[in-house]
């Protein structure tokens, strides 16, 4: 099936032109084939909702990590204090 082609004139920074200009030829592509394919990728990407899903990972792993720090601050009877053996060593006098 033959594709309708739209002909745009997108606007962009030239340093950011540029840069994508050496992407494409990197690549071995031409200008027009790399703004494609890097089009279509962020629409699958977007659509398999890759990028959202990887952000909601890491926040909640950041989330959880905090959230054991939280925990452990909230325990009970945790050990805050210099042992018997490291006051007698260090010359810890209790105060």
């Amino acid at each position: 099936m033959k594709q309708k082609i739209v002909i745009s004139n997108i606007r962009v920074p030239e340093d950011i032109w540029f840069q994508a200009k050496a992407m494409a030829v990197h690549s071995g592509m031409s200008m027009n084939e790399y703004i494609n394919k890097l089009i279509t990728i962020s629409f699958v990407k977007q659509m398999l909702g890759t990028i959202e899903k990887k952000r909601q990972r890491k926040n909640k792993k950041r989330e959880e990590f905090f959230q054991k720090i939280l925990d452990v601050a909230k325990l009970p009877n945790r050990p805050m204090d210099a042992s018997e053996e490291d006051k007698i060593i260090y010359g810890i006098e209790d105060g």
